[in-house]
């Protein structure tokens, strides 16, 4: 499956096959937690059901997702249900089925994003996105990558982006945007990587200037192209940091 984007036949085929050994694994386990995991991976197979007969619905008499059925909460709620589904596997040491629905969360937030909702779940999103940036990927996988992030960061609530608890690092606020930046660089794009770093200064202003040091130190350890290194300075010298490194 394409995790990068969203497609009801693939999501719904990859997620079956996903959790096949977890529920192997729940079947003939009677207890009430077991029951309750078999019941939230049948509410997931109904919410994806639900996305499709809403995508149908709205292709074909072009109804708005409203209410009951807002994109944000059938997110949502499928947000958490990955989640949950992935603690149970990561306690049936089924750590890859977990690690499997992380990556589901990926294309669930582009179905929000897609339909104007808003993400109230992020760090389930954010470590998919970062599992995804950890590989070895082509430059334009990498501009991909760049793009599906962007549609994320923009669908992210409000809540989350007043980035009120600055004392956390691993806030997943922080993680996003800093891994944007990470990728936007490892694509070569001087124009992507300045959008990116606008975007980064509005989003973090407090980390970008540190993220715009630590490049620095990173354009003659990794090597980066001349034409990278300027973008590099120009932000490092924006925010004020030290950009003296060569």
């Amino acid at each position: 499956m394409d995790f990068l984007k969203f497609n009801h036949a693939q999501y719904k085929e990859a997620f079956n096959a996903a959790v096949a050994d977890l529920s192997l694994s729940l079947k003939l386990d009677e207890s009430a937690a077991a029951t309750h995991a078999r019941e939230r991976i049948g509410a997931m197979q109904g919410y994806i059901d639900l996305m499709q007969r809403l995508d149908s619905d709205r292709e074909a008499d072009g109804v708005s997702l409203t209410g009951a059925t807002d994109a944000s909460q059938i997110g949502g709620m499928i947000l958490q249900l990955l989640d949950d589904i992935g603690q149970v596997a990561v306690n049936r040491g089924l750590i890859k089925t977990m690690q499997q629905m992380q990556r589901f969360s990926l294309p669930t937030a582009l179905w929000i994003a897609q339909h104007e909702g808003k993400i109230e779940k992020l760090d389930i999103v954010v470590n998919a996105i970062a599992s995804f940036a950890n590989e070895g990927r082509s430059q334009e996988q990498l501009e991909v990558l760049c793009d599906v992030i962007k549609q994320v960061q923009s669908a992210v609530s409000e809540k989350i982006r007043r980035d009120v608890e600055l004392n956390d690092p691993m806030r997943p606020w922080r993680i996003l945007n800093l891994n944007w930046g990470i990728v936007a660089t490892r694509t070569l794009s001087p124009p992507l990587m300045a959008s990116v770093f606008d975007q980064l200064i509005d989003a973090i202003p407090i980390d970008a200037k540190a993220f715009f040091q630590e490049g620095m130190e990173q354009m003659d350890i990794v090597g980066y192209p001349e034409s990278v290194r300027e973008v590099m300075v120009h932000y490092s010298n924006l925010l004020g940091a030290d950009s003296s490194l060569h």
